[in-house]
């Protein structure tokens, strides 16, 4: 049995290559769906992928990027184009990066099953040469993938987790493994690059690897497989057949080292989790609790933990009363706050604090900085749309570092568009410059309330109370303002006119012209016709 990945920002697109094919035909078990790169890679990271089927141009990275990226650590996946762009140059660079075809959009189905049956027949072929030369070249090459993978399957639950099946697993791959050795993992946890560019931490992922392989193998003789799980964690697995040979403070100090190593060299930080000796089918149920030790670290960088060692925490830390600072926020004392917060925060980091703390701090903070938004009346979603915010609300409860960092942006971001409502023109000066630049468009009360980032009921108040008019009614008089000049000077028709001021429904026009001025515009025009002559 075969498994498929999809690939497509279009999500009708996937929906409809998943509905129009008939994978039991084609012998495929598990069909994965992503709509970009980053969601494919993680699909990667826990899933076992035979077949690719990609689209090339896509907003977050292209196909072609994808298969690069494939082709270093899944080499043994096919890949299969799937495009709206019949692009000699695209099909040069997919048959250079080793596509097995290249096809066009609408996917033919037909077509689409004859080429993933020959990738099923290639991928079987490459099985028996790989059993018939268990000992080749090539084998020897690609064996640390292959070991690699054969430890994702285990962890991600492709290999049935019995002595039995693993080793069937392990055989049926030329891959050596013993039942009498017991495995130790340790989980290896990225906390965040102190400065680096985002080209700079993927070079950086291979580097990290590479480091433990030789801290944990080569410098201390354990037998040794470092894989990465996701972008952020590596699981350094050593095998062991006598429990004598682990040393608890050898282990503690081996991490150390390692974690010094690479906070100095690639300006880093990292954490260690050091489980207990376990069988190979009990291998995933300590990962996992692995796994939740460091869901629960918040507060410590760069730290050694056994997985009998509970992370110390304040059991008697009290949340802050936020009330005052959304005053303070309010008032314009927004460094002040940061102040209190850091000094809040910091105090949480010397006492030690876990996920569900910290998560509820950040709730109330949101909640504080959600309240002081509605009193300025400045919608939420518009000043934390870009990507810095969106990047720093998703990793916020990940650490008191991310946390405060959060707080510093949210923070700034409030004084920010505070500042850009009081400073220059004013929210009246601007609703009315904006209405006159969209006068032929279907503006609503919510599209003009945005340009101005805020809540429309807020909006309408204020602009009733300075002008007499709602927003509503003085779209309509400018509308009718315009209709008229244009109606005396010009001899554009009246559909035209409708058209130019925003009304794409010319009955709707008239009948609101004549609400507005007593006739309509046509008799408005001749009325205007005949006093000039």
């Amino acid at each position: 049995m075969y498994s498929v990945l999809i690939v497509d920002d279009e999500i009708h697109a996937v929906k409809g290559v998943e509905a129009g094919v008939n994978w039991e035909s084609l012998h495929v078990e598990k069909v994965y769906t992503a709509h970009n790169n980053r969601q494919a890679k993680e699909i990667f990271a826990h899933h076992s992928i035979d077949i690719l089927l990609c689209d090339i141009e896509m907003p977050q990275g292209s196909g072609l990027d994808l298969l690069v990226w494939v082709r270093e650590f899944y080499p043994k996946t096919e890949c299969i184009f799937l495009t709206c762009h019949a692009d000699f140059s695209f099909a040069k660079k997919a048959i250079h990066l080793g596509s097995m075809d290249y096809i066009l959009k609408p996917v033919p189905f037909a077509e689409l099953e004859e080429v993933i049956k020959k990738a099923n027949q290639k991928i079987n072929k490459e099985l028996e040469l790989q059993q018939e030369s268990k000992w080749g070249r090539n084998w020897v090459k690609n064996q640390p993938l292959l070991v690699e993978r054969f430890w994702h399957d285990i962890l991600n639950g492709s290999i049935e987790s019995t002595l039995q099946a693993i080793k069937d697993a392990a055989s049926e791959r030329s891959i050596e493994f013993s039942e009498k050795r017991k495995l130790l993992p340790i989980l290896i946890c990225f906390q965040g690059w102190k400065d680096k560019r985002l080209h700079e931490v993927r070079s950086s992922e291979q580097v990290l690897k590479k480091a433990a392989e030789e801290f944990f193998g080569e410098q201390n003789g354990y037998n040794i497989q470092v894989i990465r799980q996701g972008q952020d964690k590596l699981i350094a697995i050593l095998s062991v057949v006598n429990e004598e040979e682990l040393d608890r403070n050898k282990l503690r100090q081996m991490c150390g080292f390692y974690l010094n190593y690479c906070q100095t060299s690639y300006d880093c930080n990292l954490s260690c989790y050091i489980g207990t000796l376990t069988t190979a089918d009990e291998f995933i149920t300590m990962v996992d609790e692995l796994y939740d030790l460091d869901r629960n670290n918040v507060s410590f960088l760069n730290k050694v933990f056994f997985i009998d060692e509970k992370i110390v925490i304040d059991s008697n830390l009290k949340l802050p009363d936020m009330s005052l600072w959304s005053v303070m926020l309010q008032e314009g004392k927004y460094n002040q706050v940061i102040a209190e917060a850091r000094a809040i925060v910091e105090a949480i980091y010397n006492d030690g604090i876990d996920a569900k703390r910290l998560r509820n701090f950040y709730h109330d903070f949101q909640q504080m900085i959600y309240y002081t938004l509605k009193q300025k009346g400045i919608q939420a979603h518009v000043i934390f749309n870009d990507n810095e915010s969106i990047n720093k609300l998703n990793s916020a409860c990940k650490s008191v570092k991310d946390l405060m960092e959060w707080i510093s942006h949210s923070t700034a971001r409030v004084e920010q568009y505070s500042e850009s409502n009081s400073k220059s023109e004013s929210v009246l000066e601007k609703v009315i410059k904006y209405i006159t630049a969209n006068i032929d468009q279907n503006i609503s009360r919510e599209d003009i309330a945005n340009e101005v980032f805020l809540n429309p009921d807020y909006l309408s108040r204020i602009f009733k109370k300075e002008t007499g008019f709602s927003i509503s009614e003085y779209l309509v008089n400018e509308r009718m303002n315009i209709s008229k000049e244009l109606l005396e000077k010009t001899d554009m028709s009246v559909s035209s006119v409708a058209t130019y001021v925003g009304y794409s429904n010319f009955s709707y026009f008239s009948k609101l012209f004549k609400k507005n001025q007593g006739v309509t515009p046509v008799e408005y025009r001749l009325k205007v016709q005949q006093k000039s002559s």
